[in-house]
């Protein structure tokens, strides 16, 4: 696919699903915000989703342990 043509495919999928992809905007809170909190946001996100998984793994073990004994 030449790129003109990936362009015309990705705008007609974009028009059929009713996305509005608005990069200045994006490109303004990325500037406004800056990148260091963006990293540590998703640092965030990812150090939550980990206590939550052990959380819930380390409760279903002791659920386990209980029922075996």
């Amino acid at each position: 696919m030449s790129r003109s043509s990936l362009e015309r495919w990705w705008a007609a999928i974009r028009s059929r699903l009713g996305l509005s992809l608005k990069p200045q905007r994006f490109k303004r809170i990325w500037a406004e915000v800056g990148e260091d909190w963006i990293y540590l946001f998703l640092l965030f996100l990812a150090s939550l989703g980990l206590i939550i998984f052990l959380w819930v793994a380390l409760g279903r073990a002791s659920v386990n342990r209980v029922f075996l004994v």
